[in-house]
């Protein structure tokens, strides 16, 4: 028979296991949802709270959720988007697992129809001018990519015009590129490649190991990824293991592209695009660049490869039986670099000593 210290290890390990199903920047935002919805109900519903003045999960019902979200109003009195809300259905069903109070079927159909039906009431009001037609953080142009990358460099901020070169080159969310470590970075040939692990594919509970290629443009030399980290490295000559080293580095890198769309001349630079500067966050770039290579021209890669470097599920038989290969990842890897795929040029070498001992 194991001893206690031993069963109270393994229990704790067990409940380990169970939270890093949600990663912690995640788990943070469903606190936060879950302070604010708890907080309304416990102060309006007071036979929800327990002996110890506290919210007893077991007593809430779908219904409290539903009343919560059709109420709920942003700061300026409108209404939240969908994803809001889908953040809000997230929290609850997380709250309702880490409490370990099980919902029936029958509720979770409740919520599954509530949502259909917010879903198509928020179409219909979109497509009566009733609320904005396109919602969210607009993608930032390849054009306007390299502007931001020019005043980057005006301003000699060698993080934010890596930060931004990286995200855009790895098509990947921002936390990931705050988590790159140097052990991630490896030489391959002619470029240099990108190692992740945490992707959002994970097939059989094995999580899918990555290389993303990342290609040098000599072309554009303001959003060439090798002389970005080259130069970084220069002047960073002590970082440590972590590429980008301390805390929260994807804030810090979302409020300096903020500050320079802020500026008169990003103002300007956006209105010339036909957007406003606050349109624009860190995920637009995500978004540009996954467009950029499938549709920037009639021959792009195939959806497999862009799917699996922007680490995006294809969903049932397609993620157990297509899988990586590294030429189509360097397909979209040259494309995402901004060479141009109609020309010759496209298959360029990364600049080189001559002497491979140099």
């Amino acid at each position: 028979m194991p001893d206690r210290n031993s069963a109270a290890l393994s229990e704790e390990k067990i409940n380990h296991i169970n939270r890093v199903v949600v990663f912690p920047s995640t788990r943070k935002d469903y606190l936060s949802y879950q302070k604010k919805f708890l907080t309304r109900i416990g102060g309006n519903l007071p036979e929800t709270l327990n002996g110890q003045g506290k919210i007893d999960v077991a007593k809430l019902k779908v219904r409290m959720l539903q009343s919560y979200i059709v109420q709920l109003k942003k700061g300026d009195g409108s209404t939240p988007g969908i994803s809001t809300m889908d953040k809000i259905r997230s929290s609850w069903f997380n709250l309702c697992r880490d409490s370990r109070t099980t919902l029936t079927k029958e509720e979770e159909n409740e919520i599954s129809v509530f949502f259909k039906g917010l879903r198509r009431l928020d179409a219909q009001m979109r497509a009566s001018g009733e609320q904005a037609v396109v919602k969210g953080k607009s993608p930032i142009s390849f054009g306007l990519y390299k502007w931001i990358a020019m005043e980057f460099i005006r301003k000699s901020n060698t993080f934010a015009h890596l930060y931004l070169v990286l995200t855009w080159n790895l098509m990947c969310q921002t936390n990931n590129t705050a988590s790159i470590r140097l052990n991630h970075l490896k030489w391959i040939q002619d470029c240099f490649g990108v190692f992740f692990a945490k992707t959002n594919v994970i097939r059989k509970g094995i999580v899918l190991t990555i290389r993303k290629h990342v290609y040098a443009n000599p072309f554009s030399p303001e959003i060439c990824p090798l002389l970005s980290i080259g130069i970084y490295f220069l002047c960073n000559q002590e970082i440590g293991n972590t590429l980008f080293p301390g805390g929260s580095q994807n804030t810090r890198f979302s409020c300096m592209l903020r500050d320079v769309l802020r500026t008169t001349a990003g103002k300007q630079t956006c209105q010339s695009f036909g957007y406003r500067s606050d349109d624009f966050g860190v995920h637009s770039l995500r978004k540009e660049s996954s467009t950029y290579v499938s549709s920037g021209s009639t021959c792009g890669p195939s959806i497999v490869s862009l799917s699996l470097r922007c680490g995006w599920s294809m969903g049932g038989v397609q993620d157990m039986y297509l899988r990586y290969e590294a030429a189509g990842d360097q397909y979209c890897a040259r494309i995402v670099s901004g060479l141009q795929v109609d020309s010759s040029k496209f298959a360029v070498l990364p600049p080189h000593f001559l002497d491979p001992i140099d």
